[in-house]
């Protein structure tokens, strides 16, 4: 016979086969499940039947994998946005070069990044399960020549991977890299995504319009490329909610736009935050980025947001004009 200790104790609460899978359902967001109601419901249901089952030795499991799971979520993904590279940025046209970085700045960040320890990952891969705690994504907008000559040789080198969002109707034209350059950084295991077809700002663009941009450039690139295209960023600082829905319905898996923020492990793979890496950014300031401090972040959003709420005062023409003249008198902006 039992012992009247041994009939009031609670059962030993050995880890199910259910457990795994059950454990990522009940505490993954309701957004990661299709958003159902009913799901939720199901759910619910389920973890009462398992703390009746099992007592205290349920709810201990249950909280240790809500724990781990917010631990999870607040150790997310910086991605860090680039554009041009150049050995003297002060050459640069002064309503450009804010977003030039010298040749030898970005070589050090990268020798920097190499000895982080920090996983570096496409954006395509990040958002692919499994997912490190911590991951650094690199990506350059606009697809300069630059990404190419100077990019490309530096992060072999290094042995690191970046994705290049390229404005696809500028192929071949100006100083945008060409069919050959962009199936050499495709041969080199680097992922290339679409930066839509003409530049617009988005916010200035019907739904049809913003179909068109966004079908149109994922097209020519995988028929130029041989390869699909699952990464979409926007261009310019003027956001178009309604691209989030258009671009999963045209078969993107992944849409970057610059927003200054990091990348949440549990958030939408179609509202991926970045850092934009700017001519006027410190080497502190790039370091504290690296140790992913959300008191620096913060800091570089502040004068975003101001930014933001001129764009959404002015509208697109009269902010890009105004900002031409406050850059050519040496705001740095």
């Amino acid at each position: 016979m039992l012992s009247a200790a041994d009939q009031f104790s609670p059962k030993p609460f050995v880890e199910p086969p259910w457990a795994a899978a059950f454990g990522c359902l009940a505490q993954m967001p309701v957004s990661h499940q299709g958003g159902s109601a009913a799901h939720s419901r199901a759910v619910e249901v389920r973890q009462k039947e398992i703390r009746a089952d099992h007592g205290y030795y349920a709810d201990h499991w249950l909280n240790r994998q809500t724990i781990l799971q917010r631990v999870k979520s607040q150790m997310p993904a910086l991605i860090l946005m680039y554009h041009d590279l150049s050995e003297d940025p002060e050459r640069v046209p002064a309503g450009h070069r804010p977003y030039v970085l010298a040749t030898s700045t970005f070589h050090r960040q990268i020798n920097s990044i190499a000895t982080s320890g920090l996983p570096t990952l496409t954006v395509a891969q990040w958002c692919s399960a499994p997912r490190p705690p911590r991951a650094l994504l690199l990506t350059f907008d606009d697809g300069h020549v630059s990404n190419h000559e100077v990019a490309l040789p530096i992060l072999c080198e290094r042995q690191l991977r970046a994705t290049f969002f390229i404005t696809v109707g500028r192929i071949g034209t100006g100083e945008t890299m060409n069919w050959t350059q962009l199936r050499a950084l495709h041969a080199a295991g680097m992922e290339i995504g679409s930066h839509t077809l003409t530049h617009r700002p988005p916010s200035t663009l019907d739904d049809d319009e913003l179909r068109y941009e966004l079908r149109e450039s994922r097209r020519i690139l995988e028929d130029g490329l041989g390869a699909p295209v699952a990464s979409l960023s926007s261009p310019t600082g003027f956001f178009n909610p309604r691209m989030r829905n258009i671009a999963r319905e045209v078969g993107y898996r992944t849409l970057c736009f610059g927003q200054i923020g990091l990348a949440a492990d549990d958030g939408d793979p179609f509202s991926l935050n970045r850092v934009a890496v700017k001519h006027a950014m410190c080497e502190d300031q790039f370091e504290a980025l690296l140790r992913f401090d959300r008191g620096a972040i913060h800091r570089l959003r502040l004068p975003q947001l101001v930014r933001d709420l001129a764009r959404k005062t002015l509208g697109p023409e009269v902010y890009l004009r105004v900002r031409r003249i406050l850059v050519q008198k040496g705001s740095g902006r």
